[in-house]
């Protein structure tokens, strides 16, 4: 909140409301303000207030056009408020609106591709002390408002990445943004002769598919990696020849193979189909 020095009965006003009231939330938030004084009421000369939204400075700045140049515009009819350091008093009491806060702040929040809605934004000003004045020119206690900028809340995310650790058909990234609770992706990866069993993460502690995640931190990323076991059967095949009766000799070939852990021996045990053993 920038409301300007000068303005201290108006901070302090604007505290005591803070305590009172729920603080609300928002995606992204009012930045820096500028307000100038209301002095010199008196006088005929009429002042209309236009805001604009400044693509070069990102903001919305108020234009004033009198009727008559005035000294503090430097002897013009027109002055821009193009910084919220801007204090050029306005010596009016009833001004005209000849543009809105409202299409500025539309204006503002979409060419700056800001996360909130202009009743949001309006809602901000009113916690700081602005508010409309009655006929649509925003002003405080005393003043009125001149410059208002916006500021993108940074989003604290980090991305949960899947390693199938030798095996084939990992998972795809997930997003996982702060104080939401993530479901792990349910898909699980394969490996020939291993059996998975779990995901061992980069910051520890053991995650299964469609698990809840509720890890927070500021960028990066953590890995979610495969771990496996060796639950899977050898395969093997028996070739013998001859393959029907024979008084002769014959000649039997085993094969076997393991894609875990492999072979250390193969055994081979002969049983007579007569006696069984």
């Amino acid at each position: 909140m920038n409301i300007k020095q000068k303005l201290v009965g108006v901070v302090m006003l604007m505290f005591c409301l803070f305590i009172a009231s729920p603080i609300t939330a928002y995606a992204d938030n009012i930045g820096d303000t500028g307000g100038t004084g209301q002095g010199n009421i008196g006088g005929s000369n009429t002042y209309t207030f236009y805001y604009y939204y400044s693509a070069t400075d990102n903001a919305i700045e108020l234009t004033v056009v009198t009727k008559n140049p005035i000294k503090s515009f430097g002897n013009t009819t027109s002055h821009t408020y193009s910084s919220p350091d801007d204090g050029i008093v306005l010596n009016t009491q009833n001004p005209v609106l000849g543009r809105s806060l409202d299409d500025a702040l539309a204006d503002l929040i979409s060419h700056g591709n800001y996360n909130m809605t202009v009743a949001e934004a309006k809602q901000q000003l009113a916690a700081m002390g602005y508010y409309d004045k009655g006929n649509g020119v925003w002003k405080y206690s005393g003043g009125y408002l001149t410059y208002v900028s916006a500021v993108k809340i940074r989003k604290i995310e980090h991305t949960v990445e899947y390693n199938a650790n030798g095996g084939t058909g990992a998972p795809a990234s997930q997003t996982k943004k702060e104080g939401q609770t993530l479901t792990l992706r349910s898909g699980k990866p394969t490996r020939r002769g291993w059996t998975f069993k779990y995901w061992v993460a980069s910051i520890g502690g053991h995650y299964y598919p469609s698990g809840s995640y509720t890890h927070d931190q500021d960028g990066g990323k953590v890995t979610m990696k495969a771990h496996w076991e060796d639950e899977t059967k050898p395969t093997g095949w028996i070739v013998a020849r001859p393959n029907s009766w024979s008084a002769g000799n014959g000649t039997v070939t085993v094969t076997a193979q393991d894609e875990g852990s492999g072979l250390s021996s193969i055994v081979l045990e002969r049983y007579s189909r007569v006696t069984g053993t």
